[in-house]
């Protein structure tokens, strides 16, 4: 099975939601996304064998200490609604 979890660099689809602001994936000095690379085509793609595991990862920014839970956005389901967060 493969799994296509970014197309055309299109990190920005994958945010969170906190307070009524919408925080989208941290860049670097040159604007590239704190997160799993893209391959020179601009798509992330894996292939999992059955109950394989793949760690997508991304850094956001921080919502103000008060905020307990986020909404997590992405374009592959329904948000993850709730999640909590912590300061550790």
């Amino acid at each position: 099975m493969s799994f296509w979890a970014i197309e055309g660099r299109n990190y920005d689809a994958y945010y969170a939601v906190a307070a009524g602001k919408k925080y989208l994936v941290l860049r670097d000095s040159e604007k590239q996304p704190l997160a799993v690379a893209a391959g020179g085509t601009g798509v992330v793609s894996v292939h999992l064998e059955k109950a394989g595991t793949f760690l997508w990862w991304a850094k956001y920014p921080a919502p103000p200490p008060d905020v307990k839970k986020i909404t997590y956005v992405t374009p592959l389901g329904a948000p993850f609604e709730n999640v909590p967060i912590s300061d550790q």
